[in-house]
């Protein structure tokens, strides 16, 4: 099993995080104690809440893991309203506390995203950002509404994550653009304070959660992609029976 690396503080989080605690630091040098002590509880609470702690991938490349920490409130068979076919969908919805990182639940790279419920064709400024934002190469800010992202692995298994933020919510961020590969189980975003996110999966796919699981990014398996065996061809003889 490998782990995922990086800073137990996500990129968001570190400059709110130091900004509080270099102010407690200030009204300490200050003589300003008592302005201080709100300060390192405020420090203290920015950490919990953009808090992105290392996880352990498992070893299995058919494997798909959680993309978000969270509880499974759905499992259904569904239309897929972005790929047009039967699908499986996992439905997750991340608590307020976070932690707030978004990481791929299987191996593969970026296809295409749409807004709203179908491709963004009435959407004309929300479809612009977000087309701006994953042909963009690095961190950059998606629009704050419904989106869906597609991914596809080397074996053409498509898998659609649709992430709907809370109202009060800010804007997703992304970390990958159209093209790029992203490894099992590694960071591809951000949502602050969280968000429902639905995983439409092949209709083939082995499904090990139901409603009601607890689960954590990148680590926990939600499901394995199924590949059919290769069917027997006609008319080829064993050589050794010749």
């Amino acid at each position: 099993m490998a782990g995922t690396g990086g800073s137990y503080i996500s990129r968001e989080g570190r400059p709110i995080v130091l900004a509080a605690f270099g102010a407690a630091v200030i009204a300490l040098l200050a003589s300003r104690p008592l302005a201080s002590l709100p300060l390192l509880i405020l420090g203290a609470l920015l950490v919990y809440l953009y808090r992105d702690p290392d996880r352990e991938i498992p070893a299995a490349p058919l494997a798909v893991v959680s993309p978000v920490d969270g509880t499974v409130v759905a499992v259904a068979r569904v239309d897929d309203p972005y790929l047009q076919r039967k699908c499986r969908r996992i439905t997750i919805q991340m608590p307020l506390s976070g932690p707030f990182t978004t990481r791929s639940p299987i191996e593969a790279k970026l296809v295409q995203g749409w807004v709203g419920g179908s491709k963004s064709t009435d959407r004309h400024v929300a479809a612009n950002k977000l087309h701006a934002a994953i042909n963009t190469p690095g961190p950059t800010s998606l629009p704050n509404d419904r989106i869906a992202l597609w991914l596809q692995t080397d074996e053409l298994d498509d898998i659609v994550m649709t992430v709907v933020p809370r109202r009060f919510g800010f804007a997703p961020r992304c970390y990958i653009h159209v093209g790029q590969r992203i490894g099992q189980g590694q960071r591809c975003g951000f949502i602050p304070f969280g968000a429902r996110l639905e995983v439409l999966l092949p209709e083939s796919t082995r499904l090990l959660v139901s409603a009601g699981d607890t689960l954590i990014a990148g680590s926990d398996v939600i499901a394995n992609v199924v590949h059919q065996a290769p069917a027997a061809v006609k008319g080829v003889q064993n050589v050794d029976a010749a």
